[in-house]
């Protein structure tokens, strides 16, 4: 935000339907910010809250009950790969949310306890090949297209190829299931991100209708409230779970069942109808397999 001292007095800025927003900054950091803010309260008394500009999230607070605060700003982190490519990556605050549907039942209340950074788009087949000097996709002609064709096995290596990429403090890791469903639905509630509007979904989606069965270069479409593209189409993407029933608990931090046979797929791809590109679709094959409708977006989280 090009800020580096404190302000006693905040920098304004006023929206076109005369929103104003204020900001705050204490060497460098956003303090806090002009209302509309979301706020949420979690079960041990944290404070959550949530700025938002043009619709796309600015900041988030948190306010512990003993009065320490914790700042994430939104922001976006280029990791270079090899052969001048990179991968960027989006802020993803730490907050509560209800994770399910009536079709994905029961719906539970998740926390997440830590902030993380989801890459912004589907990895590319030009990502992948930098990395593994491979490129297994049925779908080519532009670098941009997503990798596909990628099994839940080559997609744990891809993210043990990444490790020397890493930023310090940071690891390369697949999202767990709560973490993709949080990211994707970036505070909605709504059966897709944009709301319960089906005929919109053609705006942030290639699906069966719109895809010409193939998949499309990764960003084409609209993104979400916290500019991640394509979590509803385009390919389905690996999550680090196994699959197993939910249970109606709150739960934080869950990292899925101990044992299985399957792994997780969230976000539907361009062979699906629109109701298997909501926000709570749960999918799953074997570990093993390999589709041109599967795919893959990585995480980065603090190391352990």
């Amino acid at each position: 935000m090009g800020v580096k001292d404190w302000r006693p007095n905040p920098k304004i800025d006023e929206l076109p339907d005369g929103t104003t927003i204020e900001r705050w900054f204490d060497r460098g950091v956003l303090h806090r910010a002009g209302a509309p803010a979301r706020t949420e309260v979690w079960p041990d008394g944290t404070q959550v809250e949530r700025w938002y500009e043009n619709g796309r999230m600015l900041a988030s607070v948190l306010t512990a009950p003993d009065g320490e605060r914790t700042v994430d700003e939104a922001g976006i982190l280029e990791v270079p790969l090899p052969g001048g490519v990179s991968m960027a990556f989006i802020r993803i605050p730490p907050g509560t949310f209800l994770m399910g549907s009536d079709d994905e039942k029961p719906i539970h209340q998740v926390t997440l306890t830590r902030g993380l950074w989801l890459a912004v788009t589907q990895t590319t087949q030009e990502q992948w090949q930098a990395v593994t000097g491979k490129n297994p996709s049925h779908f080519k002609g532009d670098p941009n297209l997503p990798v596909e064709q990628v099994s839940w096995e080559d997609c744990a290596g891809f993210v043990k190829a990444l490790a020397p990429a890493a930023p310090e403090g940071l690891e390369f890791d697949l999202p767990t299931e709560a973490e993709w469903e949080y990211a994707c639905r970036a505070d909605s509630t709504t059966a897709w991100s944009f709301g319960d509007d089906e005929s919109a979904l053609g705006y942030h989606a290639w699906f069966d209708v719109n895809s010409d069965s193939k998949t499309h270069p990764v960003g084409t479409k609209r993104p979400n409230a916290w500019g991640l593209y394509d979590m509803h189409g385009n390919v389905w993407e690996w999550c680090k779970d196994r699959y197993g029933p939910y249970k109606p608990d709150p739960v934080r931090d869950p990292q899925g069942p101990r044992s299985g046979e399957y792994r997780i797929l969230r976000g539907g791809s361009w062979g699906v109808i629109p109701w298997g590109t909501r926000s709570a679709n749960r999918y799953w094959y074997n570990p093993t397999d390999h589709y041109d409708l599967v795919g893959v977006r990585p995480v980065l989280c603090s190391s352990p």
